[in-house]
């Protein structure tokens, strides 16, 4: 299995966020998504066993073109101001996994900051 990609996610205070991604496998080929569930999840530091955001499938992650891997990530307006601070940058992690029958493959991770944007 390889590393997980590192992509540090910026987002705004009252601001909603959407990322679109697609799942390649190590030679670039786009992996189908149909037998696969995809979450997204935020926890104030790495260690931390308790989410402080979970998206999955039908609330939050859509799926665009799943034999082609294709999906989007949303994080509401609320959801971003839930996760930050009015007038302070507040920095937590994620984690986006792909889960395959008993696999689960972290496929990106890295920091999830948000900013007071103003």
């Amino acid at each position: 299995m390889p590393l997980p990609g590192i992509h540090n996610i910026e987002a705004y205070y009252g601001s909603e966020l959407a990322l679109s991604y697609t799942y390649k496998d190590t030679s670039g080929a786009a992996i189908d998504l149909s037998s696969s569930d995809v979450k997204f999840v935020v926890r104030d530091s790495p260690a931390d066993p308790k989410a402080s955001l979970t998206l999955t499938e039908g609330s939050g992650v859509t799926m665009t073109n799943e034999s082609g891997g294709l999906f989007t990530v949303t994080v509401t307006a609320d959801q971003v101001s839930a996760l930050g601070r009015r007038g302070k940058t507040v920095t937590s992690v994620y984690d986006l996994t792909v889960t395959t029958g008993s696999s689960i493959e972290v496929i990106v991770r890295g920091t999830f900051s948000v900013g007071s944007g103003v």
